[in-house]
């Protein structure tokens, strides 16, 4: 299941970059780059000493894959001379309360972080425990919001893991 994460991420990105939307009714999903939204979370870890991100965001992506009946909301800006990315999949389109982030499977997230000024010092780090809420999940027009916390392992970039506490999440719906 992580591997089909990680490709519907790297699929949303490559949408995204294409600033238009797009709509793939081939696989039943449909993907759009947004002009709003938000996001926030403290990093402790690795390189990170109670590092306070906050995401003032000027591209969001929100995509729902009807076969797989997942939802994955993208937040991504430039913080603190970092680029941080942070990606939240979950099952279905409705709120969920205090659902355990999985080693494998859904509900997941995904943190990429690279500095500004060197971009290929790239770290990515992926939920192993904790929690993840969705606490709006609107019609469209409307935000998707939610909350996490939880301890991530390395995939990329570092051996080390991080403690993510404080992390929230705002993109507009689309779909």
């Amino acid at each position: 299941m992580r591997i089909f994460l990680y490709l519907l991420i790297l699929s949303a990105f490559a949408l995204g970059s294409c600033n238009k939307a797009t709509n793939n009714t081939s696989n039943n999903s449909t993907t759009t780059p947004q002009s709003s939204g938000s996001g926030s979370l403290t990093i402790n870890g690795d390189i990170f000493t109670n590092q306070v991100f906050s995401l003032s965001v000027k591209k969001t992506i929100d995509t729902f894959i009807s076969k797989t009946n997942i939802t994955s909301v993208s937040v991504g800006a430039s913080a603190d001379s970092f680029t941080v990315n942070v990606i939240v999949a979950f099952s279905g389109q409705t709120t969920i309360k205090n659902a355990q982030l999985l080693a494998a499977g859904i509900p997941d997230i995904i943190i990429s972080i690279s500095p500004v000024s060197n971009p290929t010092a790239y770290r990515e780090y992926s939920s192993t425990s904790g929690t993840l809420s969705v606490t709006a999940y609107g019609a469209v027009g409307t935000y998707i919001t939610g909350t996490f916390s939880g301890t991530f392992t390395p995939t990329a970039g570092t051996s080390s893991g991080i403690t993510v506490t404080n992390g929230s999440f705002s993109v507009k719906r689309t779909e």
